[in-house]
């Protein structure tokens, strides 16, 4: 990578597109789930598509707790969510995705694969990389064995 959302890579999960406009995180995300399903229904280069396409089936699990986290599976894609802005806008608004791996034992913590992040946890970085991350009250997931 040669900085910020830029280089080959980058393109490649964007479709030739790169730069600051350009955060790769869902781009990468919707690469391997095309690869891994053998089909494009997820395809979009934006969190808040990802989360939208599954919102209100059985698919989203939002900010599961700890008696849920057990639905939570390897092939599910984490979003990340800001809290609900205020004023006449009230839609959520993910901003960082990957792919779950694995989900630790007692469900307090999850393995992940992610683009566009950091060793820190950065939504915005310069690698793909294997992460753990802790459940937290702002994550919601698509559930990707369940039918939307």
């Amino acid at each position: 990578m040669r900085g910020l959302n830029e280089g080959p890579w980058v393109r490649w999960y964007m479709k030739g597109n790169e730069g600051r406009a350009f955060p790769w995180c869902a781009g990468f995300v919707t690469t391997i789930l095309r690869q891994a399903l053998g089909h494009s229904d997820w395809d979009t280069f934006s969190c808040d598509e990802l989360a939208l396409k599954a919102l209100g089936t059985a698919a989203f699990l939002r900010a599961p707790g700890p008696s849920e986290r057990s639905q939570v599976a390897p092939g599910d894609v984490f979003l990340l969510r800001h809290p609900a802005p205020s004023g006449i806008y009230r839609r959520p608004d993910w901003y960082h995705t990957g792919i779950v791996t694995r989900v630790g034992p007692g469900g307090e913590a999850f393995y992940t694969v992610e683009g566009n992040t950091t060793a820190g946890g950065s939504p915005e970085g310069t690698a793909a990389l294997a992460r753990v991350r802790a459940f937290k009250d702002n994550m919601d997931f698509i559930r990707m064995g369940v039918a939307r």
